[in-house]
């Protein structure tokens, strides 16, 4: 398997020879495993039993690399699908043979994936890899870590000329925040690098050094050795005209660049900002450039992938799905660590998890945000849809991910409506700028649903307002709940403000209509209500048929009447015609 996934040593120094005597293509996990049997075997001599038991885990480990690359050589090729257009019964039978042998362990560690596994791979499925190769090569991936192996360990499977690698089959990539990306995209999560020495920079007051972090960038490298940047996120942003949700934000700021407009502003004192405070600066310099740069380009990234689905070119952009994963590195970022627990993070994922203990919206009996699981969640369906190109599913998907990002940038809103608003003793600039910059990213949205509902939370949440919150915080806070319904998110995401689980007065969770529970007690109708409008249609009915009886009677006379008329005229006629004279 070595020379198949590249994982081979060479020039290693033989057992017992020269420095100049050496083993060519000997196998990294051979070398490994001798030099474990070597251990053991001390260890047995000295009594060492228990440091043993860890020689022997460790081993097994390392003999299971083997296996799991026969298994991963199989499902490419015994993909009817694939690259090789050419799925036997015997390469069938082999990966089923190798897949096999390890799912008892990876059941062990994930019983959906070993199920996933066994369905694509077992001998007698109905099609064979009906998923295809590369999904079940990530269903693999995904236990890697549990299983004690990694990805330089397994390597990637080679091409037929032995140097580059089979399409879809690169070695693969440790997780990002939980999510397993097809490709590569370390360096495009970098960018919240850039971020953090944003914020790192204006904690000093050093806007230069903040506008240059934004504007130059310097930790997230493209392909061309450029520095990808925050701003170009936005500069750029012309690319993205035409589609559902920058439209909304372009329409309701009047520019292309608008993201950039915002930030710049605040980042250098300019336009509207020139004589603002620099605590008011720096709030809208850092959310900004976090929550409405970065945020509309993880958009971007989804539908420049659906794009590549549609024109059937999944490998678009230097990889499956790649456009897919760089959507979730811009969400996520390098500092979540492989399970998303760091404590670090500077992007959307670390905003999520920054206000689930604030509004109670964490997984039961975690810290761990429940927008994030689901945002994750839903980012694995479309990485499986985009491989089976399904592409009209893929945009619901996108769109429910846009939903539940919007959840964190509206209770970060919430928050700071509560603490803006004088009558609770907290307002001070910072509070009022910080809701100024949630409020702008998600205002573009509330105008969409209803313009005069967002005219009035922005006449009200305005970083340089007369009197901030001037409607009252409770107010403020149902004009926001006012476009839950047509934002398609729920109250029960959203959540409820909190400290040490006691919520704020007035700041209770709301309830959705479609539960029977509508914040609008308008909009209730109570059985007294019910009663009076059946009562009033049985009364209708009555009067209708009453009057329906008393045409009709009327309708009946009148028939009587014109035949008598008529009988009358004709004796008339007939007489008049008599005399000679015509009939009128």
């Amino acid at each position: 398997r070595c020379p198949q996934f590249g994982t081979c040593l060479t020039d290693v120094t033989a057992p017992g020879q020269s420095a100049s005597t050496t083993v060519k293509s000997d196998a990294q996990v051979n070398h490994e495993l001798l030099q474990l049997f070597r251990s053991g075997q001390s260890q047995i001599f000295a009594g060492q039993c228990g440091a043993l038991q860890n020689t022997l885990n460790i081993i097994v480990k390392k003999i299971t690399v083997p296996v799991i690359q026969g298994a991963l050589r199989y499902a490419y090729r015994s993909d009817p699908n694939g690259p090789l257009r050419s799925s036997t019964t015997k390469d069938r039978a082999e990966g089923w043979v190798f897949a096999a042998a390890v799912l008892p362990l990876i059941d062990q560690c994930d019983a959906k994936a070993a199920s996933e596994i066994e369905k694509n791979m077992i001998w007698n499925a109905p099609v064979a890899m009906t998923d295809g190769y590369v999904y079940t090569k990530q269903q693999f991936e995904r236990v890697y870590k549990c299983l004690g192996v990694t990805c330089a360990d397994i390597g990637g499977l080679k091409g037929a000329d032995g140097v580059s690698y089979a399409p879809g089959m690169e070695p693969c990539i440790d997780a990002l925040a939980g999510y397993y990306p097809s490709t590569n995209v370390v360096e495009h999560s970098k960018i919240d690098l850039d971020q953090r020495a944003i914020e790192q920079a204006l904690m000093n007051n050093d806007f230069d050094g903040a506008y240059r972090a934004y504007a130059q960038g310097g930790n997230s490298i493209k392909s061309d050795g450029t520095n990808r940047t925050i701003q170009g996120f936005s500069t750029g942003a012309a690319k993205m005209q035409g589609k559902k949700w920058f439209n909304q934000y372009q329409r309701y700021w009047g520019s292309v660049k608008y993201a950039d407009e915002f930030t710049s502003a605040a980042c250098l004192g300019t336009g509207d900002l020139a004589n603002a405070k620099n605590i008011t600066r720096i709030e809208l310099c850092k959310k900004g450039s976090a929550t409405q740069n970065i945020w509309m380009y993880v958009v971007w990234e989804m539908e420049d992938a659906i794009d590549d689905c549609l024109n059937n070119d999944i490998a678009d952009n230097g990889g499956s799905v790649h456009a897919w994963d760089e959507a979730w590195g811009f969400y996520a970022g390098s500092s979540e660590g492989e399970t998303g627990s760091s404590t670090d993070g500077y992007l959307g994922y670390a905003l999520a998890k920054k206000r689930c203990p604030q509004f109670g919206t964490c997984v039961e009996g975690t810290t761990q945000s429940k927008v994030n699981a689901d945002i994750l969640e839903l980012f694995n369906v479309g990485q499986k849809q985009i491989l089976a190109g399904q592409c009209s599913a893929l945009e619901q998907t996108k769109d429910q991910i846009v939903q539940k990002m919007t959840v964190p940038i509206v209770q970060g809103a919430l928050r700071y409506v509560y603490r803006a608003d004088p009558a609770n003793g907290v307002s001070n600039d910072e509070e009022v700028a910080e809701g100024w910059a949630f409020t702008a990213a998600v205002l573009p949205q509330i105008h969409y649903c209803d313009a005069k509902t967002a005219q009035a939370i922005r006449n009200n949440m305005i970083w340089n307002a007369a009197e901030p919150v001037k409607d009252g915080y409770i107010k403020v806070k149902e004009m926001f709940e006012s476009a839950y319904s047509c934002m398609n998110i729920k109250c029960a995401d959203v959540g409820e403000l909190q400290e040490n689980g006691v919520v704020f007065d007035g700041m209770k969770a709301c309830q959705d209509a479609e539960d029977g529970n509508s914040n609008d007690d308008n909009d209730k109708l109570s059985p007294g209500t019910i009663a009076g409008i059946i009562i009033g249609i049985v009364a209708a009915i009555t009067i209708f048929g009453v009057i329906m009886f008393c045409c009709g009677r009327q309708v009946e006379r009148y028939q009587k009447f014109e035949k008598k008329e008529e009988t009358k005229e004709c004796s008339v006629a007939s007489s008049v015609d008599a005399r000679g004279h015509e009939a009128v």
